[in-house]
């Protein structure tokens, strides 16, 4: 396994594979672009120096006992340093256990007692100031070894060290205050994801870990936003768009679109399950269901509902990821399920739609289509709205799936469709967005973006947004015309969410942006990574 490529690698073994990621966030909210890495069993630390040799710093995580692999990998690096001159390494040192012979001269921090935070901040000034490593020092009896040195000074460091990354905008008092968020309610809007995206989910505040590991029931976390970008689940404060934690997990995760006030759950392409604390991104528990999986997690009641490409769609407890029933479909299952008055509805790549017991999985009726079903459904009072990858937008009968009507546009639909009074708004890959009358199939406008509509449409106080592969967020009124429009930085294919005067789109980044008028608000990119999709929201 290659490592990550980033300025800063920090280095852990496998039974730290957490601690080392809550290090690396830690250090991305100083500024830096930090990765955990576990070496690879059975290469010699020549190879894996090798492998690191892109990264301006090395940081090796030491616990009590000392991971063999630690010194050798040190000792080649440092060769490494001590020949091309612009490489630092540090030490993190967590326990009892003394440094190794290869470490004796190298800078370290002592971090068994002090909060992530405060040490990556150490680590960045430490890191800054460290001189050159000299070449590995040559064994010597271990009757002349020296014990672990004095923690050396921390000196100031060039500007340059780390990248700096963009400062994220305060929201303004004019749209959003916290005290309207924690008293107020949120006041949301939120519609269907795509099944392609990952998610972002809106909390209120919540008590706030002090560093001690106690609550600390006077301090209250700022509601946040939670989002996702490769394997990495990010916490972001919703006013500031700062990052308050994030977590690694084994594979691109997706976070479920909605939290509560003391868990977030999270699935990995893998299929692993977490449930994760909000308030700081530790894990609860973790399980697993078999097969790849791109489906966001939905909850209801005391239940998870996923699907895999193993053909199945997945009932979860939300006490242990334990599976309370699966049903098999068939083909992979990509659309998020929808549940409504004790009924999930969910497609398949097999061209159907399914109705199911939420609580057992019994299968209550199917619908075929004439294609792929990668869209969610929209429920309605006596029908549901639903696309697929034959171009038509579907309202299918609650009581036996029976067609009622079908609206064919130009391209595939996997846009979620979303239902607002008597009107229907979807998402089509002939680049359209479309408003269509809820009772019978009749276009009431059509607006055209200048890409494939993938996006799920959210509509907020009349304005329906939703975003293109042009890279566009769109704003559009019931009439169909436009209000404003911005351009991101990449296609804007994922869910959107309206809240209190704010539009979050995801792109290259996650944007906030401005309900009224469109305007930045802040954006949110961790060490640069783009791929945010798909933002939802919770109360």
């Amino acid at each position: 396994m290659q490592p990550p490529a980033s300025d800063i690698i920090v280095a852990h073994a496998p039974s730290e594979a957490m601690l080392a990621s809550y290090y690396a966030v830690a250090l991305r909210t100083q500024g830096a672009s930090a990765a955990p890495y576990t070496p690879p069993d059975g290469q010699s630390p020549q190879v894996i120096a090798s492998q690191v040799r892109n990264s301006r710093a090395l940081v090796v995580l030491v616990t009590d006992p000392t991971p063999g692999w630690a010194g050798a990998l040190l000792a080649a690096y440092r060769r490494l340093a001590a020949a091309e001159r612009w490489r630092r390494i540090a030490i993190i040192r967590r326990g009892a256990g003394q440094l190794s012979l290869e470490m004796q001269g190298l800078p370290w921090i002592e971090a068994t007692d002090k909060p992530v935070e405060e040490v990556a901040a150490e680590i960045v000034l430490l890191l800054a100031g460290a001189p050159i490593p000299a070449q590995a020092p040559a064994i010597v009896p271990a009757a002349m070894r020296v014990s672990a040195p004095a923690k050396p000074g921390v000196q100031a460091g060039p500007p340059q060290w780390p990248g700096v990354q963009p400062i994220a905008q305060p929201l303004g008092d004019e749209l959003m205050t916290r005290r309207a968020l924690l008293v107020g309610g949120m006041g949301i809007a939120a519609l269907a994801a795509v099944a392609v995206g990952t998610s972002a989910v809106l909390t209120r505040g919540f008590g706030l870990l002090a560093s001690s590991g106690t609550i600390n029931n006077t301090t209250i976390v700022p509601p946040l936003l939670f989002t996702s970008s490769g394997a990495t689940l990010y916490a972001v404060e919703l006013a500031k768009g700062t990052l308050r934690w994030g977590f690694t997990a084994d594979a691109p995760i997706r976070p479920s679109e909605m939290a509560g006030e003391e868990t977030i759950y999270a699935i990995s392409e893998r299929g692993t399950i977490y449930a994760l604390n909000t308030s700081d991104g530790k894990p609860l528990w973790q399980a697993s269901i078999p097969g790849s999986v791109v489906v966001r997690p939905v909850l209801a009641g005391n239940l998870i509902y996923t699907g895999s490409d193993d053909h199945h769609v997945y009932a979860l407890n939300q006490t242990d990821g334990s599976i309370a029933w699966k049903f098999e479909t068939g083909d992979a299952v990509q659309a998020r399920p929808t549940v409504g008055n004790g009924v999930l509805y969910v497609g398949s790549r097999d061209h159907r739609v399914y109705a199911l017991g939420a609580a057992d999985g019994k299968l209550i009726w199917r619908s075929s289509t004439g294609g792929p079903v990668l869209s969610s459904a929209a429920i309605g009072s006596d029908v549901i709205y639903i696309g697929s990858d034959d171009r038509n937008l579907r309202a299918l009968r609650i009581a036996d799936g029976h067609r009622r009507w079908y609206f064919t546009t130009g391209g595939r639909i996997s846009s979620s469709p979303v239902l607002a009074g008597d009107t229907v708004y979807v998402g089509s890959q002939d680049g359209n967005v479309y408003a269509i009358q809820a009772d019978t199939p009749t276009l009431r406008w059509r607006y055209r973006t200048g890409g494939a509509v993938l996006a799920s449409p959210v509509v907020a106080n009349d304005v329906i947004f939703t975003g293109s592969s042009d890279h566009h967020v769109y704003a559009l009124g019931t009439d169909g015309i436009k209000r404003w429009s911005y351009q991101a930085g990449d296609g804007v294919n994922g869910r959107l969410v309206a809240a209190n005067g704010v539009v979050y789109a995801a792109s290259d980044a996650l944007y906030a942006l401005d309900a009224a008028k469109g305007s930045v608000v802040w954006r949110f990119a961790a060490e640069g990574k783009s791929g945010y999709f798909s933002p939802g929201i919770t109360q």
